[in-house]
């Protein structure tokens, strides 16, 4: 495409490489091959299973865009409803229970406990005593929502993610429609969301699949450590004429060096643990989500679930917390809910994997993150922000977005 400016990509992460090949057919492209040392986007072998760094599920009806980029790709997909269940109050149900379910543990008595708007219409549907136990307990069992309390943010903060996934059905609030922050995709009760995995291999598969599709548009430096763009003392960046640059910037330097509003955030310790069993279990469901305070454990997946592998004899554990924990207390503590919650679960070996994550005050995060990258972007014409936000964004909403400005600007 000789003439046609060219679309420069500043790393080799997933989010570049969909983008890449969904803009190769009528731009000209070229993709850095600069890698993270580390990325949930990324997957591994442990026992000759593949693991996945988390659970990657592709919902489809998220995003028409990156569902389109997908299917077009040459990989045999499987699709079928999403299952989740649940687990608290030492107790396990699927995701969209009945009341019922919960017994005598919570009533439906209205207290008048609350005074916030959102909270009062939450305790006239579910009673006080659900609302202060998901406030209370199921929340906090989840180190971003401690930091949300801890910030004293408001209950439809501090709720999210808890609910509505963790509420029972009722006719009262089918859609789950009461908090206005931040709506999730799966947050509608009872409309059945469609996910699809690769058939073959792992989520890695298409990481694997689209390096094959750009080896001709991809170049090597000599070294392929992951770098963020240098800004100069005025905040400009050095860069190749007739090209626009798509490269990831580091905020929080940025923020420091240019007088910006600074993100305010945590680190905490995030370890993903896979463990192989050496019988078959039963696991009925995609996910499980855990807001139980008895555990470290946030969810717990396979990707056989995704693939519809008829033998279930893996699980990936995903736990958090503000320090590091002892590992022997962690491997313990997730042995006591196989043994509660998992059937015959024989363990074999498991591989344990720690991270430092940073967990954000969202409080005014998406202005602030705006501020920089405007700045960035105005100092530069010729760049696009790749990592276009810093909490953890879906990837098929930062595909649609990162395409749709691309596209602003090289139109």
């Amino acid at each position: 495409m000789l003439g046609k400016r060219l679309i420069k990509f500043g790393s080799s992460e997933l989010k570049s490489l969909i983008v890449a090949k969904h803009l190769m057919t009528d731009h000209n492209v070229e993709v850095v091959d600069r890698r993270k040392r580390f990325s949930f986007d990324d997957s591994f072998n442990f026992h000759g299973k593949s693991f996945d760094c988390g659970y990657h599920a592709i919902d489809i009806g998220r995003s028409e865009v990156y569902n389109d980029i997908l299917l077009s790709l040459d990989i045999d997909w499987v699709k079928s409803p999403s299952t989740r269940s649940l687990v608290f109050n030492s107790k396990k149900y699927k995701r969209g229970y009945d009341f019922k379910e919960l017994g005598e543990d919570f009533s439906r008595e209205v207290k008048n406990k609350f005074s916030s708007e959102f909270s009062t219409k939450l305790e006239r549907v579910y009673g006080s005593e659900f609302v202060s136990y998901a406030l209370e307990n199921i929340s906090q069992s989840y180190t971003q929502n401690c930091i949300w309390k801890e910030k004293r943010l408001s209950d439809k903060v501090v709720l999210t993610n808890i609910y509505p996934w963790f509420f029972p059905l009722t006719s009262e609030d089918v859609d789950g429609g009461l908090n206005d922050i931040r709506p999730h995709f799966h947050n509608h009760m009872v409309e059945e969301n469609m996910v699809m995995y690769p058939k073959v291999g792992s989520f890695q598969s298409i990481t694997e699949f689209l390096r094959g599709s750009l080896r001709n548009n991809m170049s090597r430096p000599s070294d392929g450590d992951y770098r963020f763009a240098e800004l100069d003392d005025n905040g400009i960046m050095s860069v190749e004429p007739n090209t626009l640059h798509i490269l990831p910037i580091d905020y929080f330097d940025i923020a420091a060096r240019f007088n910006l509003e600074f993100l305010d955030y945590v680190d905490t310790s995030f370890y993903l643990v896979s463990v192989v069993f050496g019988n078959a279990i039963s696991f009925d469901t995609h996910e499980i989500l855990v807001g139980d305070k008895e555990y470290y454990i946030d969810r717990v997946s396979s990707p056989d679930t995704l693939s519809s592998r008829p033998d279930i004899t893996s699980l990936q554990f995903e736990c958090e917390g503000f320090s590091d924990i002892n590992e022997e207390e962690l491997l313990n503590n997730i042995r006591k809910f196989t043994d509660n919650f998992i059937t015959n679960a024989q363990w074999v070996d498991c591989d344990v994997k720690r991270v430092k994550i940073k967990r954000f005050n969202v409080e005014g995060i998406d202005r602030k993150i705006q501020k920089v990258i405007n700045f960035v972007e105005s100092k530069n014409p010729q760049v696009v922000v790749l990592n276009r936000h810093v909490n953890f964004e879906n990837l098929s909403n930062g595909v649609e977005n990162l395409i749709n400005k691309i596209t602003e600007k090289v139109k």
